[in-house]
């Protein structure tokens, strides 16, 4: 063997070795990582962490500290005066304003949103009852009103009308020119927020692809219950400007045995809902009919009405003694005005006559 190839020999032995020495460090190291993770936490934070059995366990979430009592000087609340067992809650001093959905009460069954009896302004004092007296009337029309127009019910709607399929309701005339659907209110800014809210809901209901009542009047923070009593799919459209905007869609409820079959649920046929501010008038619609509207007065006292299909209308008793603006006001007809004097006791009649628009009056 040459001298070269000895030398040879010997450097590849020695990398061998290297390679050798380099793989056992790499074992050792990886062993020292290991052992290094599963090794305890040092004694003194052992210490700190788990007392010895001796020393009682601190809780790890002490208590808080107790509430101390208010301080005698606390300025007292004034609550407003009300008549006992009226329904008025006592009311804080600076209340805050009411919420546009009151809790949920029940109604015909129903888990519905609406307010007890209460105030529209809890703060105010109710008016006491049987104080002046009820205000009846009659609205008629002059001349004859434009023929109304057959709705354009889609298919599935117009099978539920055998016979013939409804039109318009823009003018409702009965006998002896009465005319139908006129709110008539008192307007006065005094009555705002002054009397107790209706525990009684006022209702707005769908059926076979129309809503009823078309004119309807209710006081601010009285109930809406609105109700689907028809077969077909219904939608409650809101558009309200002062108050909120709401869009319900209602499922057909079912019937048996010609009885009306409460829903098991609210969504299946019931709803509700409160008007917190005066608004005349919020539209109802229903955007799966385009067709079917109704047209709701929001007013912040109970002396209103909507006249019967024979122009008839009734106000509750109560109005206090004094004298009044009262107004009529028709969609199509336009609005007319009359003062009136409420005196003890004494119901006052009231007679408004409108004109059909573009027509001359004849009477």
């Amino acid at each position: 063997m040459t001298k070269n190839h000895v030398s040879s020999w010997r450097w590849v032995n020695a990398l061998l070795m290297a390679g050798i020495l380099v793989c056992l460090a790499v074992l050792i190291l990886q062993n020292i990582v290991r052992l290094s993770q599963r090794s305890p936490a040092p004694e003194s934070v052992v210490m700190e962490v788990m007392p010895s059995p001796a020393e009682p366990v601190p809780d790890p979430k002490p208590a808080p500290p107790p509430r101390q009592a208010l301080a005698a000087t606390t300025v007292p609340v004034e609550t407003p005066a009300h008549q006992p067992g009226d329904g008025v809650p006592t009311a804080l001093a600076s209340p805050p304003p009411p919420p546009l959905f009151q809790e949920p009460v029940p109604v015909l069954g129903h888990i519905l949103k609406g307010p007890a009896t209460t105030t529209a302004n809890s703060s105010s004092t109710a008016w006491p009852a049987g104080v002046g007296a009820e205000i009846i009337g009659r609205v008629r029309l002059n001349g004859t009103p434009p023929e109304e127009r057959t709705l354009p019910l889609d298919p599935y709607c117009s099978k539920y009308y055998t016979n013939g399929l409804p039109t318009t309701r823009f003018y409702v005339v009965g006998e002896d020119h009465g005319l139908g659907d006129v709110l008539v209110h008192v307007h006065d800014v005094r009555l705002n927020g002054q009397f107790v809210i209706p525990a009684e809901p006022v209702t707005l209901a769908a059926d076979r692809c129309l809503f009823h009542p078309y004119v309807l009047g209710i006081q601010t923070g009285q109930t809406l219950q609105l109700l689907n009593l028809g077969p077909v799919l219904e939608n409650f459209h809101i558009t309200a400007r002062t108050n909120r905007e709401i869009n319900y869609a209602m499922m057909p409820v079912q019937r048996g045995r010609g009885i009306l079959v409460p829903p098991p649920r609210p969504e299946q046929g019931a709803r509700s809902l409160v008007f917190n501010h005066e608004e005349l008038f919020v539209r109802a619609k229903c955007d799966t009919h385009p067709w079917q509207f109704a047209d709701i007065a929001v007013l912040p006292h109970p002396f209103f009405s909507v006249t019967d299909t024979n122009g008839y209308f009734e106000m509750r008793s109560g109005l206090p003694v004094g004298e009044y603006e009262l107004v009529a006001h028709h969609r199509k007809a336009g609005v007319q005005r009359q003062r009136v004097t409420v005196r003890e006791a004494e119901p006052v009649e009231v007679e408004f006559t409108f004109t059909v628009p573009g027509q001359q009056a004849t009477r």
